[in-house]
Order: C-alpha cells, then sequence, then structure tokens
C-alpha cells in the first residue's frame, strides 16, 4: 500500500487500538497501554484548548490534530455534509 492511502487509514487504526484496549482490559499491559492513551489524548486536548506552547508537544499536537481531521472529513463527507471536490473560482 501506498504511503497516502496509509496516511489516511491512521485515524481508524488510532480507534481501533483504542476498542483493543478496552476489550482487553483483564490483562495489565493492555490496561496501561489504556491508561497512556487516555493520557495522550487529554494531553493534547489539553494543548488545544488551554493553547499550550511548549515545543515538545508540537509533534503529538499536530499528529492528533492532522488524524482528527482526518476523521472529521471523513464522517462529513460519509454523511453528505461535505463535497469530495473543490470547486475552482472564477478569474
Amino acid at each position: 500500500m501506498s504511503h497516502r492511502v496509509l496516511r489516511w487509514l491512521v485515524p481508524f487504526f488510532l480507534v481501533a487500538a483504542f476498542a483493543s484496549n478496552i476489550a482487553l482490559l483483564e490483562f495489565p499491559l493492555y490496561r496501561t497501554l489504556l491508561i497512556a492513551q487516555c493520557l495522550g489524548y487529554g494531553g493534547m486536548v489539553a494543548v488545544h484548548v488551554f493553547h499550550i506552547r511548549w515545543k515538545p508537544l508540537y509533534v503529538p499536537y499536530y499528529f492528533m490534530l492532522v488524524n482528527s481531521a482526518i476523521m472529521l472529513g471523513f464522517f462529513k463527507n460519509l454523511l453528505g455534509m461535505q463535497k469530495a471536490a473543490w470547486e475552482s473560482t472564477r478569474r
């Protein structure tokens, strides 16, 4: 598969990993991974809400922002709320 297709699928892989960790809560490793995921997602929400400007958080924040935008765009397109193609302007 190409890099572009895999890049579009990352948000779905993240949701699958989260759901898998919830389903496997009885095992300590997956419980720890779920806690780490929740802290990471919560941290990125805090960075967005409180406008935290700390350089080590830029890359994970950008990663989460891009993947949430891909997921939002997918569902908007699926529900017919967004066009799949853009229209050029008159010049």
